[in-house]
């Protein structure tokens, strides 16, 4: 099996909760999406090279590539940043390719949209504001229930967008199609 195509769109994963401590990367925080004024940050987890800088991975790989006639893919992403030693117990067990932290400011948002890298699915850990009350992700027409440190795998090659009234945190993992990664977070789905 190549997706989680047999399963519902979102899969809550029982994976250890984590004790997430942002202290010191305060100057690592980038815009996200620099052709984009929305309220949204990065820190990035993985990059092309180990660096924190943001440049191409906390950009739209797409546009990045249409504008400087590169090829990079989600999977090309896969060095842990200082950042990425924080998410070990997670990255180390699952093939990662471009990963990152985003924050949404007050009001920030991304609009409805899909990933289409054929080659990964993505992995969310809510991390900080991610109850009803203030983070609304959208998919299919309905609201996903999701809530702080939690993880969960989330079809986003369906249509889906993300808004956030007061600000919030959350982790995105690029994590690539292969028999490892499928294996341990079908190991860790909290209903089996």
């Amino acid at each position: 099996m190549r997706t989680f195509d047999y399963f519902e769109d979102c899969i809550k994963l029982n994976l250890p909760k984590l004790d997430l401590q942002l202290d010191g990367f305060e100057n690592d925080w980038r815009i996200y999406n620099p052709r984009k004024t929305i309220a949204r940050w990065g820190l990035s987890v993985t990059s092309l090279d180990g660096e924190m800088n943001g440049i191409p991975d906390l950009d739209s790989v797409n546009e990045y590539n249409i504008l400087n006639q590169t090829k990079f893919s989600e999977s090309d992403f896969n060095v842990k940043t200082k950042l990425g030693q924080h998410f070990s117990n997670f990255i180390d067990h699952v093939d990662i390719g471009r990963s990152h932290i985003i924050k949404l400011g007050s009001g920030g948002f991304f609009p409805f949209h899909r990933d289409l890298d054929a080659k990964t699915f993505r992995v969310i850990y809510c991390i900080d504001q991610c109850h009803p009350q203030n983070f609304i992700w959208l998919q299919d027409d309905k609201a996903l229930k999701l809530g702080d440190s939690n993880w969960y795998i989330i079809n986003t090659k369906k249509a889906h967008a993300v808004f956030s009234f007061f600000g919030c945190q959350f982790a995105v993992f690029n994590v690539v199609y292969s028999e490892k990664s499928l294996k341990f977070l079908m190991s860790a789905f909290e209903i089996k």
